[in-house]
């Protein structure tokens, strides 16, 4: 009886999904943050049909507005991280509580994604672009984003902590631009020489990404950096 009991209340949790479209009653959802494309329903055609192209279409649309999908993964998350500590989508946890993204350490500990030949090729198309903006009057610079595990290095998980390497991309682009002589702005840098000057997080505690006080700091000063190069 026991079983038919939780067979019965399984069932019944999934098919709550399911009350939106039987009710006609919109019920809100919580919204996950972050980077998210909208899919839109798509539309019956017999081709699209007959190729298969409208059921992958609509499966796509089905998994990104079913009802709920925010709150429970969500929840999902939750007590995967409360009761047993666990932490998905590679995100680590340093010992302060600091969140970092496995990828973003990676590289910061000296994981190339491109290599130097394609690095130098891409130097190579900045400066003809430089020349062909320098003709038409037109200002160029090359800015470099901070990134937690630069700017939090001694909050990063101890496991990390010996295998950081200042051989790292960063390094490698910014050898780069700076050997083509690039007009450049090193925002990484700039953050970790001032960082106990800065009033508020540059990076929440919480978060991969820079906060949204460190975007006004980046905007503010690349404003005035673009208005000056303007007046010259």
């Amino acid at each position: 009886m026991l079983r038919k009991g939780y067979a019965i209340l399984f069932l019944s949790l999934m098919f709550i999904p399911l009350l939106p479209a039987i009710t006609g009653v919109k019920i809100c959802d919580y919204v996950l943050n972050g980077y998210n494309e909208n899919v839109t329903k798509p539309e019956f055609s017999l081709r699209n049909f007959l190729s298969a192209k409208y059921q992958e279409q609509e499966d796509v649309y089905l998994q990104q507005s079913i009802p709920f999908k925010g709150f429970l993964i969500g929840l999902k998350n939750q007590l995967d991280y409360s009761l047993f500590r666990l932490l998905h989508y590679t995100i680590e946890q340093g010992p302060d509580g600091e969140l970092f993204y496995w990828n973003h350490i990676d590289t910061h500990c000296g994981h190339l994604s491109i290599s130097d030949d394609s690095l130098q090729i891409k130097i190579k198309e900045c400066r003809y672009l430089q020349s062909v903006l320098d003709s038409m009057g037109i200002a160029e610079v090359y800015v470099l984003a901070p990134g937690k595990p630069s700017y939090l290095e001694d909050k990063m998980p101890e496991k990390y902590r010996d295998k950081c390497s200042s051989d790292n991309e960063y390094h490698h682009v910014l050898t780069a631009l700076n050997g083509a002589e690039l007009p450049l702005i090193d925002y990484n840098e700039w953050f970790r020489a001032n960082r106990e000057g800065f009033k508020y997080p540059v990076f929440p505690r919480l978060g991969i990404h820079w906060s949204y006080y460190a975007a006004c700091l980046v905007m503010d000063t690349l404003d005035r950096y673009i208005g000056k190069v303007r007046r010259m």
